[in-house]
Parts: C-alpha cells; structure tokens; sequence
C-alpha cells in the first residue's frame, strides 16, 4: 500500500506535507496477536500533533495494536515539541524519569538505567535522536530563617504524669 493512498484512506491529506518524499516499508500484521508493524521514513521527525493524529487514525482504521516506528533523516523540531513527545512517552509508556529537552539535548535528572533505555527508544521509534546529558540526583532543602520568638517554647511545654507532651493545655 503506497502512502499517500492510507492517508487518503485516514483522512489526513491536509498533513501529507510531512510525509513528501516519505518511503513505508511493507506492514507486517501478525493475526495471532492483531498487530500490525507498520516502519516509515521521513525527511523529517513528525511534529507531536500530526504524529498523535497519525497514530490515533491509524488505530481507529486498522483496529489491531501497532507498532510504529519512524525513522527520520533530520530532527528540526522545537524544544517545546520535543518536550510534548517527551510528556506523551513518560504518561502513555508508565515511565517514571525526570526529564526535560533543552538546546536540543535531552537532560535526565534520573539514574535508573531501565527507565532511561526506555525513553530513549520510545523517542529514537519516532525519529528523534538527541544527544543525552545526565544530571546527577541532588537533595536542596529551602532554608529559611526565622526570628527566634521572644519567649522560650520550651518553657511553654511542660511533660505530664503519663509521658504526652501537653503545651498550653493541648496533648499531643
């Protein structure tokens, strides 16, 4: 099946702009499982919303599960839209890792090795390929400094017969 004739069928012409130049290599439909494999090459990595259109459609008209995977020659997306692809994989893929896109990198505050290898791959199956810096984990407590009350709260506490902590009358 030629391309541009599934987004015909998908209704999706007014997007067929990203897909110029756009090669599909032959779907795999396991009936077994109801799985279709469906590998696109793209000049270019899809913006999330024609992506999320893409896929959505193509769910809705095949009924099955799918794997799709897009491979791009060039990544010319924004760091917002980079970080729309990044917010839909940690969501929809149960992902549990901090993580941001800026300057064209991808910053992970998370060393969990597995979660990590994921994302990755979620983001390379899309056609992006970043380079990935890690930040290490470090614990910052906001401190602030407040003036010391005029009386003493330890003088205000007194310890009861039967070992509560009774301050101005209240158990605790």
């Amino acid at each position: 099946m030629e391309l541009l004739k599934l987004l015909e069928q998908m209704k999706m012409l007014e997007y067929q702009e990203y897909f110029l130049n756009a090669k599909m290599d032959r779907p795999v439909y396991v009936k077994a499982s109801n799985q279709l494999s469906l590998v696109l090459h793209l000049p270019k990595t899809l913006p999330f919303q024609v992506y999320t259109i893409f896929k959505d459609r193509l769910l809705k008209s095949t009924k099955c599960s799918l794997d799709l995977k897009i491979d791009a020659l060039q990544n010319d997306l924004s760091d917002e839209e980079i970080n729309l692809y990044l917010q839909y994989f940690l969501v929809h893929q149960s992902i549990h890792c901090s993580v941001n896109s800026v300057n064209q990198k991808i910053r992970i505050r998370e060393q969990d090795q597995k979660e990590i290898e994921k994302l990755l791959k979620c983001l390379q199956d899309v056609g992006i390929q970043l380079e990935t810096e890690f930040e290490e984990k470090t614990l910052q407590c906001d401190v602030k400094c407040v003036k010391a009350p005029q009386k003493s709260i330890v003088k205000e506490t007194l310890y009861d017969k039967k070992s509560q902590f009774v301050s101005k009358g209240k158990k605790f």
